[in-house]
């Protein structure tokens, strides 16, 4: 199944870099990897950043990159890779960080925390299909404001003292594996850990076999309140 999960997702690379990439960043032409290529996604979680470039061992991939920008996924050569971001203009990057990428594989690679403090994060995107009449749905807490959060996902209209967490305890920079669910409306909720004090709310209608990831994110600047990013992982 996850061969199934690569192959479509590489049939449909050319469609969906312009559509994902365009709202905030600018994809380098004519890169092509030597060798085997897998995937790779960039997520800007930091929330005092300035404007940053993407630099893939020494090759420049993406410019103009602001707060809650999500490149799409981008072709890269399997092995080790050094991922750095850099604010417009500066020598110094703001993240370096190497980690090895297996072929054939799809990676997310998260900037997260506060300038002075930012750290990588990164979750693998190769999981099975969803079957006929479910979705699969993530959560990753990149807001550094919220702490540790508990994660309900129910029917909209679900009221949270009623409901039942369905993920206890998920730290900062911590990301939870894939929810199997049936098609349908949602409602996503996380709390402050051990509480019903909501950060994040959001409804979403999620359709027939698709996956997807909900990022928590701090305000811009830093701070509540919180805002989701939904990422289309298939």
């Amino acid at each position: 199944m996850e061969s199934t999960l690569l192959g479509r997702r590489a049939r449909r690379l050319a469609l969906l870099l312009p559509l994902l990439g365009s709202a905030a960043c600018s994809i380098s032409d004519g890169i092509t990897p030597d060798g085997p290529s897998s995937h790779l996604r960039i997520v800007q979680a930091v929330p005092n950043a300035p404007i940053l470039e993407l630099v893939v061992d020494s090759t420049p991939y993406l410019s103009g990159i602001g707060f809650r920008s999500s490149s799409g996924f981008l072709e890269v050569e399997a092995g080790t890779r050094r991922v750095r971001l850099f604010p417009n203009g500066s020598a110094t990057p703001m993240l370096d960080h190497s980690f090895p990428i297996e072929f054939p594989r799809a990676y997310t690679l998260l900037a997260t925390g506060v300038i002075g403090g930012v750290q990588a994060v990164v979750a693998a995107d190769t999981a099975p299909i969803p079957n006929a009449g479910e979705v699969k749905l993530r959560i990753i807490q990149a807001a550094p404001t919220a702490g540790t959060v508990d994660v309900y996902i129910t029917d909209a209209s679900v009221p949270i003292d009623s409901a039942t967490p369905v993920l206890q305890d998920l730290v900062f920079r911590g990301n939870s594996e894939y929810f199997t669910l049936p098609v349908g409306r949602y409602r996503i909720r996380l709390t402050t850990a051990n509480t019903k004090t909501v950060v994040l709310d959001m409804n979403q209608l999620l359709g027939e076999r698709v996956m997807r990831t909900v990022v928590a994110t701090d305000a811009a600047g830093g701070g509540t309140p919180l805002v989701g990013i939904l990422l289309v992982d298939f």
